[in-house]
């Protein structure tokens, strides 16, 4: 399962001396680096330009810290996984679930860190303070898609490898064997805090999503439910204000 650590912060100050970290933290030989920011659809950014989002973020504004790691063995065993649509949809679920006043304003930028284990981290500014309760719940719910969202494209790139390799052992059969069907079950998710939290499946039909999708709903730790499609976040029948 993939990791995901999330910290914040409200000074400016600590947040740019972040932000430096993860930019000119030394290679694994010591060597100084200069690492490229990007942002949502893989749009890139300098230093300066982060500097100014944080400079001119409303008054309020929370710096979230976010590190996103598929696991090494199981997701990118190859390390060929694309770490920026990964960090990029991770990024867009913590946008959905802030709600739609506060996403206005919600912006990020990561950098990818490409060591023994490859990773990356965002900073991401969110308006207002989350309620510690809700904060537990975010950081369930984007270890569960970063999870998900890495071993589905782990099982897209293992069969087109395949694939590959059986066009160039019968190039002339004319026929492409059909592409394995990708569960989209959800997975256990990773060690938080030294302890083995897992999210359950729900099977109970009277925990599903008002938006008419037809899987089940996801019963996270918290006894909350969350969909996987639409990324509502519910308690039974109420929903919750993250």
């Amino acid at each position: 399962m993939a990791v995901v650590k999330v910290k914040y912060t409200s000074s400016n100050n600590r947040i740019k001396a972040h932000l430096r970290y993860i930019i000119h933290r030394p290679g694994r030989d010591g060597e100084k680096l200069s690492r490229q920011l990007f942002s949502e659809n893989y749009t890139t950014l300098d230093k300066k330009r982060a500097y100014e989002l944080i400079d001119n973020a409303p008054k309020g504004t929370i710096f979230f810290k976010i590190m996103v790691s598929p696991d090494p063995k199981k997701e990118d065993s190859r390390r060929d996984l694309d770490l920026w649509n990964l960090t990029d949809k991770t990024m867009n679920r913590l946008k959905k679930l802030i709600g739609e006043e506060r996403a206005k304003y919600f912006q990020f930028f990561a950098t990818e860190h490409t060591g023994v284990i490859r990773h990356t981290h965002a900073i991401a500014l969110v308006p207002g303070r989350l309620a510690k309760e809700d904060f537990r719940l975010l950081k369930d719910v984007l270890r569960e898609t970063a999870t998900q969202e890495a071993r589905v494209e782990r099982k897209v790139r293992d069969f087109a490898r395949e694939h590959r390799r059986h066009l160039h052992r019968v190039p002339d059969s004319g026929h492409a064997s059909a592409p394995p069907r990708v569960s989209h079950r959800l997975l256990s998710i990773g060690m938080a805090g030294g302890r083995a939290r897992r999210i359950r499946t729900v099977r109970d039909p009277a925990h599903a999503c008002d938006c008419g999708a037809k899987q089940p709903m996801v019963r996270l730790k918290s006894g909350k439910y969350w969909c996987r499609s639409c990324g509502q976040v519910q308690e039974q029948s109420q929903g919750l204000s993250l």
